[in-house]
């Protein structure tokens, strides 16, 4: 019966060679190159958001062979309309931009539909002392309803200041940390860690 040998290479594989990552600002095509006075060299590339110049624009309807005679059909509005503008109401039709490749910034935030009423100094002393009366009645959502602000506002106008004031707003703080105390115990394993996890990180703020 014959025996097979099976030879092994002493040596190891040869390491391979590290690729070489592709800097964006000299491989990019549309980048600009400037040599400033102290010798330092300057690139400008545009935001990958900006569309290239190389982009194909759409022909107009006055470009498009038989344009005078297309336009009396009544195809001729279904065509060069575009579909978003006409779901659109008369008043932002002309809102629309004149070419298909005209690079639009994202929209900014919305103004808020009522704007936050600024409070007169009577508004505030009474806002405060409604808030010292009685916190559990006269929470921040009613505050903020009954004045037409935000909650955000009427928690930093607070109690107001003074010794009175300090008191009640650390009765209402030991009142909040109580009920938050006693949600918690309700919490899962899960929870549990996690909110000590949460402590732990504090400690080290």
């Amino acid at each position: 019966m014959a025996t097979v040998a099976r030879a092994f290479k002493a040596t190891a594989p040869a390491a391979q060679r590290l690729r070489r990552t592709r800097d964006p600002l000299t491989s990019s095509s549309v980048a600009q190159h400037f040599t400033l006075p102290s010798g330092s060299h300057f690139v400008v590339r545009p935001p990958p958001s900006v569309l290239p110049p190389t982009l194909p624009v759409p022909p107009t309807e006055a470009a498009l062979p038989h344009a005078d005679k297309f336009a009396q059909t009544p195809f001729a509005s279904a065509v060069h309309q575009p579909a978003v503008a006409s779901s659109l109401p008369p008043s932002l039709h002309a809102q629309q931009p004149q070419q298909a490749n005209q690079h639009l910034l994202a929209p900014s935030r919305p103004p808020p539909a009522t704007p936050e009423k600024k409070l007169s100094p009577q508004e505030v002393q009474e806002l405060q002392a409604l808030r010292r009366s009685d916190s559990n009645y006269w929470t921040t959502g009613t505050l903020a309803r009954k004045f037409g602000v935000s909650r955000n506002t009427v928690t930093m106008l607070g109690f107001g200041e003074g010794i009175e004031a300090e008191r009640i707003a650390a009765e209402r703080k030991r009142v909040v940390d109580a009920a938050k105390a006693r949600r918690e115990e309700r919490y899962g394993w899960r929870k549990a860690i996690a909110r000590e996890e949460r402590q732990r990180r504090r400690t080290l703020w």
